[in-house]
């Protein structure tokens, strides 16, 4: 399936959501996490989440199959619910210790865009902060599967990511066509509770959308 949809980021920059994203969906798709790992030419994955998710079964539906195919993995749980550079420093430690060639981001809106950060770190030696902006990577990404958890944040398939520069109390927003991850894995034994995660995912975006324009209007003032 392959979806394309449109939102305006700013004056006379626009963005699809999903254009070229593989996804897939249904009961039980994360069995198909090894095959597609093969499929992007990956064996070596850093699992990037948040510590509540860290123990619970979403992420134990996913580790049961990279387990079972015998692939190897590293866990890195440290996300923040708004993720930071620090956050994304650290993971990308935990990347090049394993020496991992890929990136799953399992979790909602801030674990997906944490793994995002991950994978340009893992092509690119320059600073997040100088992305920020639309179009300013400088490189692709390695491989990257998004397993939402929640419903509604659209980072699993848009071109974005939000992070925290924690120091200077800034968000950079990045915006790139190469943001997208290669493929979305709709898994509906991963979705928390519908109901609930629909309520948070709905939170979160309402309030990624006034952080952003909130930044927007900070930059022209």
């Amino acid at each position: 399936v392959r979806v394309r949809l449109h939102i305006r980021f700013g004056v006379g920059a626009w963005r699809g959501f999903g254009d070229g994203v593989r996804i897939l969906r249904g009961e039980e798709t994360t069995s198909e996490l090894p095959r597609q790992l093969t499929s992007l030419g990956a064996e070596s994955p850093l699992i990037v989440t948040d510590s509540n998710l860290a123990n619970g079964d979403a992420l134990g539906f996913v580790t049961d199959e990279l387990d079972d195919a015998g692939v190897t993995y590293t866990v890195f749980s440290g996300i923040e619910p708004n993720p930071t550079l620090e956050n994304v420093r650290v993971g990308f430690g935990k990347y090049k210790e394993q020496g991992a060639d890929s990136v799953i981001g399992v979790g909602g809106g801030s674990c997906l865009a944490a793994a995002k950060a991950i994978s340009v770190k893992a092509t690119s030696d320059s600073p997040l902060e100088s992305y920020h902006g639309v179009d300013q990577l400088e490189t692709g990404t390695v491989p990257c599967i998004a397993v939402p958890t929640t419903v509604g944040t659209g980072s699993e398939v848009s071109q974005g990511m939000v992070i925290t520069d924690g120091e200077r109390g800034e968000k950079l927003d990045i915006i790139d066509d190469r943001l997208s991850p290669g493929m979305h894995l709709e898994a509906a034994e991963a979705v928390l509770d519908e109901a609930a995660a629909t309520m948070l995912a709905n939170d979160g975006l309402v309030m990624g959308a006034i952080e952003a324009a909130h930044e927007r209007l900070r930059e022209h003032a």
